[in-house]
């Protein structure tokens, strides 16, 4: 979400944080103990692996569980995003990224038995999100992360309490804005929302590589490797719930 956990954390803006040399800077040695990008992929395979692990077994076993983990991981990731400033928590980043992965799994299961093969074509779409974001991070044509995280603070949360109320209005009401069609034209207004939040989700990750070469460049200790490997899974896992979405409306 810029990403919150990011955001909450000076340590990740650009530019030397008290204490730290950057590794541009005259004479400097890399130290052990220090935040690398192999670290940080090596940490966010383990949280993805775990995500995936997590999916599988809620899927197969327990894919009721669904909605009551999404709930439970929604209240731990505003607990990890409140808590970053006092340091990487690895052991409660873990936990909320396997509740969101259960979460994921279950819902996965519903989607697919509706849409076959949808699981496979999310996780394809997910994987080029991924690549296209990275690809568009490392050719320098984003120039202004600023105004990319601005946008990030603003659509994320404000799409999150639009989704919260949707849920609310279909558990007590019965109605689903997601399936209102806009205009004459026979398009879900879901079909538009998921192509916005997988945009957000896009944006998300790019401010994700961006802040990852900060902490990096800040040279700042191995521990902030969690925080960046949490950041980076948790927008991979948006992406692709929002993907099962779009999918599903293309599908109908």
């Amino acid at each position: 979400m810029a990403n919150p956990v990011f955001r909450n954390s000076k340590s990740f803006q650009q530019g030397s944080p008290a204490g730290f040399e950057t590794p541009s800077a005259p004479g400097f040695t890399p130290i052990d103990g220090r935040m690398t990008y192999d670290g940080t992929i090596a940490k966010a395979a383990s949280l993805f692996l775990l995500a995936v692990a997590s999916a599988v077994l809620v899927g197969l076993l327990m894919p009721s569980l669904a909605m009551p983990l999404m709930i439970v991981g929604f209240v731990l990731a505003l607990i990890v995003m409140f808590t970053t400033r006092k340091g990487p928590k690895p052991a409660l980043m873990a936990t909320t990224i396997a509740v969101y992965g259960g979460a994921v799994g279950g819902i996965s299961v519903y989607y697919e038995a509706s849409y076959g093969g949808i699981i496979l074509q999310s996780l394809i779409g997910t994987a080029v999100v991924f690549a296209v974001s990275l690809f568009v991070y490392r050719s320098g044509r984003i120039r202004n992360m600023a105004k990319v995280n601005r946008f990030l603070m603003i659509a994320a949360p404000a799409y999150v309490i639009f989704s919260l109320i949707n849920v609310a209005m279909v558990s007590f009401g019965g109605f689903n804005m997601r399936d209102v069609q806009i205009g004459g034209t026979g398009v879900n207004l879901g079909l538009i929302l998921s192509l916005f939040a997988i945009t957000v989700g896009a944006f998300m990750l790019i401010s994700d590589f961006d802040f990852v070469a900060n902490g990096v460049r800040n040279g700042l200790p191995a521990q902030w490797e969690w925080t960046a490997a949490y950041g980076l899974v948790f927008a991979i896992i948006w992406i692709y719930l929002e993907m099962l979405r779009m999918m599903s409306y293309l599908r109908r």
